[in-house]
């Protein structure tokens, strides 16, 4: 059924849309009506006659996820948020996201620090209650159960560290469910097991680490080459160098590929 509450639209009326998923299922689409007497029309309509299986098929790639931490300044971070297809801002993240003059699709997470309420946010807005996790740990189960393949990772660092940590061992314990691009203003992380080739440059510093140090490693294109060769100690791997513009790592087991910006 579809209840309407009010009024009448001109001609000049502006359609927008504010999708919002709030606690009793109901989805708002919000029409600001042009007329001189500033006449608003809002429909309602129940939630299980729009279905809110969301067609991520809908949504252009490439994904990205970005936090509430620091607002990134580096131009790498930068130019991937700007060339993203779809901006999946997790609860507060959406408003530091438009101070870069950028607006999310999506806004996903308990809600707890978004500085307006859901209606007035022009983008789908899903509220994850499980409070056993992290914000970005639902966004990623969100975004998994969507089957998106591939996802970056900005503006999760920079702020506090327990936070930033946590958003580190999330990247190895998803590692083998997703790809995440974890990109900070000093360097971008992988984590994955298997094989990888990275696109790089001559000079660029390359660090290597694994929560087992029993992991087997083999690397091309580095200075410091590893042949089916274990990191003796966490810090083993740290600031070897690319010799070329593309190296390969493959790896027995879930490991750590930093690779910091050029200065």
């Amino acid at each position: 059924m579809l209840l309407l509450f009010a009024g009448s639209a001109s001609q000049n009326q502006k359609v927008v849309w504010k999708s919002v998923l709030d606690s009793w299922h109901y989805l708002s689409l919000i029409y600001n009506d042009q007329t001189s007497n500033g006449i608003r029309t809002i429909l309602i309509l129940p939630l299980l006659i729009l279905s809110m299986k969301i067609d991520i098929n809908k949504y252009n790639p490439p994904f990205t996820l970005y936090g509430n931490g620091q607002i990134p300044h580096h131009q790498i971070p930068l130019d991937k948020l700007k060339k993203s297809g779809t901006i999946i801002s997790i609860d507060g993240g959406a408003d530091k996201l438009k101070s870069l003059k950028l607006d999310s699709h999506i806004i996903l997470g308990d809600l707890d620090s978004l500085k307006k309420a859901k209606a007035d946010y022009e983008c789908l807005v899903f509220e994850l209650k499980d409070q056993s996790k992290s914000d970005l740990e639902k966004s990623l189960d969100w975004c998994i159960q969507k089957k998106i393949n591939t996802i970056s990772l900005i503006g999760f660092s920079g702020g506090r560290f327990d936070h930033e940590l946590t958003s580190l061992l999330l990247l190895e314990y998803f590692s083998d469910k997703i790809q995440l691009n974890y990109y900070s203003d000093h360097c971008e992380i992988h984590c994955f097991k298997g094989l990888r080739t990275f696109d790089s440059f001559k000079g660029q510093v390359i660090s290597i680490f694994s929560l087992n140090l029993k992991t087997i490693i083999r690397t091309s294109g580095l200075k410091y080459n590893l042949k089916n060769d274990q990191l003796n100690s966490p810090s083993n791997g740290v600031s070897n160098v690319s010799m070329k513009d593309k190296f390969s790592i493959d790896s027995s087991s879930s490991i750590f590929v930093i690779q910091n910006y050029k200065k």
